[in-house]
Parts: structure tokens; sequence; C-alpha cells
């Protein structure tokens, strides 16, 4: 990683509360972005380059829409603030704002479920 590009971004964790990983998608955020008018934001963690969107949610949470830019799958990972309290709820409805539904879910954590 260069630290002359690294100097001119901001370190992920410091942009955003939503850092935990609930699952993953086919799309990109780039799609999300296009799709549903988000800013995408260049920043970097201890993995790699990456790419996310911020996603405000009608109930008031949030989720991130993140890539890596050498992540090993396509798509993207969505995550939200680890105090949360309703984690299944919470992406039941990120899903239904994005507009995914359960066959564009390459990957859930375990202790989450998809029916409310």
């Amino acid at each position: 990683m260069s630290t002359t590009i690294s100097k001119n971004l901001i370190r992920f964790e410091e942009l955003v509360r939503e850092i935990d990983l609930v699952a993953t998608v086919k799309s990109s955020p780039a799609h999300f972005a296009e799709s549903h008018q988000l800013e995408l934001i260049s920043s970097y963690d201890d993995l790699d380059y990456l790419t996310f969107a911020n996603v405000v949610l009608p109930s008031g949470n949030k989720v991130t829409l993140l890539r890596h830019q050498n992540a090993p799958y396509e798509g993207s990972e969505i995550r939200i603030n680890p105090r949360s309290s309703s984690p299944s709820n919470i992406l039941i409805e990120a899903m239904n704002v994005l507009g995914i539904s359960s066959d564009d879910i390459s990957w859930i954590h375990p202790h989450l479920k998809l029916l409310a």
C-alpha cells in the first residue's frame, strides 16, 4: 500500500460506525450508487483500499455497502453498526429499500435470519 495515496484518504473506521459485516450481495456498491443515487467514497482499512456507500434507511438505521479493491469475490459487503439491537431487521429493511432479494445474497452471518 502506498503511503502517499493513503495520506490522501481517511481510514474507513474513522468515517463510519457501520463496520460489522452481516451479509454479502452479488451487486457492487457502484450498482447501488447508480440505482439509488448514492455517493461512492474511497477509503482503506487493514485489508486493502475500498469503495463504500452509506444508506440511511427509513427507520433511521444506516447500512454501509463496501467493496475491497482486491476482494476475491464479486459484489458488496453489507455492514451495520455493532451496537444495533436488531441486525436481522436492519438487514431485511436494507434489502427492501435496495431491492435485494434472498437470491442476491451470497453470504449471511450465521446468527441472522431473513425472516422477521
